[in-house]
């Protein structure tokens, strides 16, 4: 995995221990960008790398056609966004993100949900790249939406997303952000994935 720790003040997330994006008892290692594309800094080869990237990621590893499964796995494209955004790849996490909520009905839990976490990768890429005003206001309507989102929903554990420890992140992320000056560090924002249980 690659190392983003002295990357412009940012810290990278620590796995969690509870968190295996793959079925019980097997070991998958996601792949990684060579570094993350940041608008205004970085080329457009760098942009066009990191689509080619997320197209080849996606294209190998959707299956066609699937066959009835008494578990659900999680869709490709939800287990590389947050294996994205864990590492501090957040303008790839948004773009695979979005193709996702592309795919879900307007209105639908997963829809709006989806919705919070492009404002929250967003976000935290405006953060990444010092733009910290900006970095504010989408956080604040990120926590907004996902506000209204825990009143509608009435279930905390969302896509593996626990709301109310999301919430509090959140919440934290923004504080975090209203006390920092223009270089000053910001820590990467979380995600509270929920523990997977293990099968009887």
């Amino acid at each position: 995995m690659k190392n983003l720790s002295k990357f412009n003040g940012m810290v990278p997330w620590q796995s969690p221990s509870g968190f295996s994006p793959a079925p019980q008892g097997r070991q998958v290692r996601l792949p990684l960008p060579d570094s993350p594309y940041l608008p205004g800094y970085s080329t457009r080869e760098h942009r066009l790398r990191a689509l080619a990237f997320i197209d080849t990621y996606l294209a190998q590893n959707t299956p066609r056609q699937t066959a009835p499964r008494k578990r659900r796995l999680p869709h490709p494209a939800w287990r590389l966004g947050v294996h994205l955004f864990r590492y501090g790849f957040f303008w790839e996490a948004h773009e695979t993100w979005e193709r996702l909520w592309r795919q879900c009905p307007a209105g639908a839990k997963e829809y709006e949900f989806l919705r919070v976490l492009l404002q929250y990768s967003a976000s935290a890429l405006h953060c990444r790249c010092g733009r910290f005003p900006a970095a504010q206001r989408v956080a604040h309507r990120a926590a907004e939406r996902l506000e209204a989102l825990r009143k509608t929903a009435g279930n905390r554990n969302v896509m593996g997303i626990d709301t109310a420890k999301l919430a509090r992140a959140l919440e934290k992320y923004i504080q975090d952000l209203a006390r920092c000056a223009s270089i000053a560090p910001v820590n990467t924002p979380r995600l509270p994935l929920v523990r997977a249980r293990r099968s009887s």
